[in-house]
Parts: C-alpha cells; sequence; structure tokens
C-alpha cells in the first residue's frame, strides 16, 4: 500500500517514515526539552510582553518559552526571536529545571 503523496505524514506508516528519512527529517522527536506552560505561566509571560516592563533580554526568553508551548522547533524560534539555537536549548532547560521564575531571574542554575 502507498501513501498519498499529498496526504500528511503519519507517524504509524513505513512509507512515511523511509520518506521524511529521504528528506532529512527525523524520524522520532528530537526535542530533549518540552515544554508545557500551565494557563497561569502563559498568561504571565503575554503580560510581561504587552507590557513590556522587562528588558529585551527577559522578553526574548519570554518569547522562546510562549513559542516553545506552541509547538514550534528549536530552529524556527531561534530565526524569530534573533538568537542562537543554543540560546533555545538552553532557555528551555532552564524552565524544565525551575520554571518561569529561574528563566525571567536569570539566575545560571536552581538554588539548592
Amino acid at each position: 500500500m502507498r501513501c498519498d503523496p499529498l496526504q500528511i505524514v503519519k507517524d504509524d506508516c513505513s512509507v512515511c517514515a523511509r520518506r521524511r528519512y529521504r528528506l532529512g527529517k527525523p524520524i522520532m522527536s528530537s526535542k530533549k526539552w518540552i515544554v508545557r506552560l500551565t494557563d497561569e505561566e502563559r498568561l504571565h509571560l503575554q503580560q510581561a510582553l504587552t507590557l513590556q516592563e522587562c528588558d529585551q533580554r527577559r522578553l526574548k526568553r519570554a518569547r522562546i518559552l510562549l513559542m516553545a508551548d506552541a509547538g514550534r522547533s528549536n530552529r524556527s524560534i531561534a530565526v524569530t526571536v534573533r538568537v542562537s539555537a543554543s540560546t533555545v536549548i538552553l532557555t528551555l532547560k532552564r524552565y524544565t529545571q525551575g520554571g518561569v521564575d529561574l528563566v525571567l531571574t536569570g539566575l545560571s542554575h536552581p538554588k539548592r
């Protein structure tokens, strides 16, 4: 059975998996740091962006978290926010380790 090339690529289809491999796309998700914001965190970040109450570094971090929560790839986030891919990864890592407060305060690591 062949898949329709105009159809959305399915995860469970072996033909689609071969097509993704040929196109250079990873077969499995390569995201290590997954962001799942709560409604309160999302609202807090959106308010910080609209009021622009923080400096530019914190605003960029807030944008990174909101885009990652929306499901954007690390590369597209880096291009949109105009930061390096390592900055995106570090921000996501900090969020998973300590939450929004750690990301926005800019501490190097969570308190022990």
